[in-house]
């Protein structure tokens, strides 16, 4: 009897596995392993390329929209709707004057926030393009998203699409537009147009900007440039005094204001060259060789003072340290000189300056005397340093030397 129980026992056991089994395509797991447990590592994404619709409609951007798909252990699929935009600028900008430089461009990543939607989370995110111009930093901002999925078994970054980071820039032009007034301050404006194109899933789109720049030139009632032209330039009273050298620059400028007057006026600013080498405060002598490891201009502590001469002139004063680095430490002369520049807002004019040329520096250790002592044997030596430079047709030179006693 117990022998019939035991082969029944057995025989529904084998019954209900098969059952199990035959019922698979019911539940929500698939391609199981052999041990009949899900494989969450399984997992598979990409994005429905029917589904790319492109919104070109309105003035301010582009819009892409798309369906993005995951498929993992415990779901067949989930799909989730993905956006990006390129978007055109428009602005006012204030600016210094009209002069437009060369730009330095930048691409920035942002994160800007994220929401969860059932098991993916959506990321906003930024693209930005900058161009720094001399008075004004133009920016394409190309939003996108991006979608996380996480079951809590299995995780993995969602198919998205993104911008290309290899952005081809046309470059700019830029025309006159009509003076206008504010509260009695009368402005003169300028409109800056540029353009680029950014590669979206394979294709280039293309941005614009449209900026007015604007200019305060002057007060309602009065008389201000509205055009400026170079007619002469130079350099008078050079002289030169030890390592102090003085001048003066001069420009000769044609200007047209705006009630249609001319004048030509002539603008001088008293300019310098100074050299001078610092003390030798860093140079401990603890060897009887001495090694050049390096130097040259640190521009990164060069130090630079902008004065106000007057309307139109303004002069920058220049300290440019010269570092010399040997094994024992290093030495520093510091360069002085001037430039300066016209700027009435629509033309920049530079002053002719002198500026200093073909440097040389030389270091040397000499020994001097040798001595002996119930301590041991030592030397005295002399630690020397030189700097040289051309000022125009004057030679400036500096020496610094100091003395110190090294043990064998």
């Amino acid at each position: 009897m117990r022998t019939k129980n035991y082969w029944q026992a057995a025989l529904f056991c084998m019954a209900a596995l098969l059952t199990a089994s035959c019922s698979h395509d019911d539940d929500g797991y698939w391609d199981l392993p052999p041990a009949g447990l899900p494989d969450y590592s399984y997992f598979r994404t990409g994005w429905d390329q029917e589904s790319l619709q492109i919104d070109s409609s309105a003035t301010a951007q582009t819009v892409f929209s798309y369906r993005s798909w995951a498929e993992a252990a415990t779901i067949r699929r989930t799909e989730t709707s993905l956006q990006a935009a390129l978007e055109n600028v428009n602005t006012e900008v204030t600016v210094n004057d009209f002069i437009i430089g060369t730009p330095q461009s930048a691409l920035d990543y942002q994160a800007v926030q994220s929401r969860r939607e059932r098991n993916v989370t959506i990321t906003d995110s930024l693209m930005i393009y900058r161009q720094r111009y001399r008075n004004f930093t133009l920016e394409y901002r190309m939003p996108f998203q991006s979608a996380f999925y996480n079951d809590g078994k299995t995780s993995g970054q969602m198919a998205h699409l993104r911008f290309s980071p290899q952005i081809r820039d046309h470059g700019y032009t830029v025309s006159d537009l009509k003076s206008e007034t504010e509260n009695g301050s009368v402005f003169m404006r300028k409109l800056f147009r540029h353009s680029i194109s950014v590669c979206f899933n394979g294709k280039d789109y293309q941005a614009a900007a449209t900026v007015i720049l604007k200019r305060r030139a002057g007060n309602e009632n009065e008389d201000f440039v509205v055009k400026s032209a170079l007619v002469d330039s130079g350099i008078k009273n050079l002289s030169n005094q030890g390592n102090h050298a003085s001048y003066t620059s001069w420009l000769k400028v044609k200007q047209t204001f705006n009630s249609g007057k001319q004048e030509i006026q002539t603008f001088e600013v008293l300019m310098y060259g100074i050299m001078a080498t610092q003390p030798l405060t860093s140079v401990k002598i603890n060897g009887k060789t001495l090694i050049r490891e390096g130097g040259g201009f640190d521009d990164e502590s060069t130090h630079v003072q902008t004065v106000a001469r007057n309307k139109y002139v303004d002069a920058l004063y220049y300290e440019r340290p010269y570092t010399v680095t040997y094994n024992f430490g290093t030495v520093t002369t510091v360069f002085q000189h001037v430039e300066a520049f016209y700027n009435d807002g629509f033309a920049v004019l530079e002053f002719p300056c002198i500026k200093y040329t073909e440097i040389k520096d030389n270091g040397s250790l000499k020994a001097l005397s040798h001595h002996e002592d119930q301590h041991g044997s030592y030397g005295e030596y002399l630690f020397s340093h030189t700097v040289t430079a051309k000022f125009k047709s004057y030679v400036h030179s500096e020496k610094n030397s100091i003395q110190a006693i090294v043990t064998d």
